[in-house]
């Protein structure tokens, strides 16, 4: 079946190329979405594919050629391409079987970040090919030297194994990830692309690039199906009610016309089914519940109350001003301390911090959003451009919470580009002044009564 192990390593690397051109614009579910079991399996065994196929073009060619001839010339074949090949070939079985196994155990495999995944699957077969060719020089080197000093065949085995074993695990870990979110939409919805806090797009390119993206709308039927049914209320915030505070409230506002129960139930809605508040929240799964009920839930009108006072500060703080009473009843100091609010809040408002202590001339915030503008694909890539405005009290504040809640540094780097974009996105609605104020009164409020 095999006549030259050279042809079918030369193929190969032909074929990555092809899959290369094939899968770029390739995408696969969320940040941290928790890949399916066939999916899962379907990875595990492109390794296995991509070499079969390698094989099947060798034999077309040799029949072509008409080299029948040369059934034995692979007794004769050069140890590296043999040693290359087989070490393809182990490398082939063990994705397979670790996939195959986290399978049958029910293990979450996640993907890292959902842009990109074709380039960075077809990162990993390359680094695949390139270790089993460097294998395969390390074990010819050995036979070289084995008869001179036994020591060097040696080290030629422990760097072999080194390689494997290091390739391995970076074109893994280029590509999957075992820190996933437990969220359990993160399941159900897995054709999602990532979203930012709107459903709108935006006529300017840099909005329509940082606030949306293309959806599957057939996907996200599907998803918004299942989503109604699901309940993840774990403070039991669905049943708070509170008519005492109505007295309280001097202007109605963005709630004009609804009544006192309408009202609540805005909130309830916005705690339970967008922030999905629960014990010990992560950064990314508050980030990623927000993104997901803002693109799901504009049934109940969210969106409409959002866009009254987004592009408006002065309503934006007669909103806060009016129906903060109200805030406070919902979000006790138990819940906001235990959810982690008290953390995101501390979060926004040292990254304000940071950068309204900057020079002016920097141009922060202009240059922070028009880097969200330009730079589309990966936190690794525009990570580094905005760090320099992130103090490292902040940055350690953000790792702080990805480490305590077993995320990666992908996490780490993804919610720091979100926290401090986040104020780039409020000056160019020009509320950023009221924003920062709003915060600031949420963090007195929660740690003056902490203290009493």
């Amino acid at each position: 079946m095999i006549k030259s192990y050279k042809t079918i390593l030369i193929v190969q690397f032909f074929v990555i190329i092809v899959v290369a051109f094939l899968f770029y614009n390739i995408q696969y579910g969320i940040d941290f979405a928790v890949i399916s079991k066939i999916p899962l399996l379907l990875i595990g065994f492109s390794l296995f594919l991509v070499l079969g196929i390698s094989i099947l073009i060798q034999r077309l060619i040799a029949a072509i050629i008409n080299s029948d001839s040369a059934d034995n010339s692979e007794n004769d074949e050069d140890k590296f391409w043999r040693n290359s090949f087989f070490t393809n070939v182990v490398f082939s079985t063990i994705v397979f079987l670790s996939s195959l196994v986290c399978v049958i155990l029910s293990f979450k495999i996640g993907i890292k970040g959902y842009e990109g995944f074709g380039i960075r699957f077809s990162v990993f077969l390359g680094i695949v090919f390139i270790a089993s060719l460097l294998v395969g020089l390390f074990f010819k080197i050995k036979d070289s030297v084995n008869e001179v000093s036994p020591l060097l065949g040696g080290l030629m085995i422990f760097l072999s194994v080194l390689i494997f074993g290091g390739s391995l695990f970076i074109g893994l870990n280029n590509l999957l990830t075992l820190q996933y979110s437990t969220n359990e939409v993160v399941d159900t919805l897995k054709t999602i692309p990532e979203v930012d806090e709107t459903t709108e797009m935006r006529t300017d390119t840099a909005y329509a690039v940082i606030d949306s993206f293309a959806i599957d709308s057939v996907a996200i039927y599907e998803g918004f199906e299942e989503l109604r049914n699901y309940e993840d209320d774990y403070y039991g915030i669905k049943d708070f009610s509170y008519p005492e505070i109505e007295k309280e409230i001097d202007s109605k506002g963005i709630f004009n016309d609804d009544n006192w129960n309408e009202t609540q139930d805005y909130l309830r809605f916005f705690l339970s089914n967008f922030l999905k508040l629960r014990k010990d929240q992560s950064f990314m799964e508050i980030r990623r519940s927000i993104q997901m009920g803002l693109r799901l839930n504009n049934s109940h009108g969210i969106l409409d109350k959002i866009k009254m006072v987004r592009y408006n500060s002065r309503d934006l703080e007669d909103a806060f001003n009016n129906y903060s009473p109200l805030v406070y009843a919902f979000i006790s100091n138990k819940m906001y301390f235990d959810s982690n609010l008290n953390l995101l809040v501390d979060a926004l408002i040292k990254s304000y911090d940071d950068i309204d202590a900057l020079d002016p001339d920097m141009n922060a915030l202009e240059n922070i959003y028009d880097i969200m503008a330009s730079s589309r694909k990966y936190p690794m890539v525009y990570f580094p451009k905005i760090k320099p405005y992130v103090s490292p009290a902040a940055l350690q504040l953000i790792k702080k919470n990805a480490d305590r809640n077993g995320e990666s540094l992908y996490s780490t780097q993804l919610t720091t580009v979100w926290i401090y974009s986040f104020w780039a996105r409020r000056n160019k609605e020009r509320n950023i002044g009221v924003t920062y104020d709003i915060l600031v009164k949420i963090k007195e409020h929660y740690e003056g009564k902490e203290n009493e």
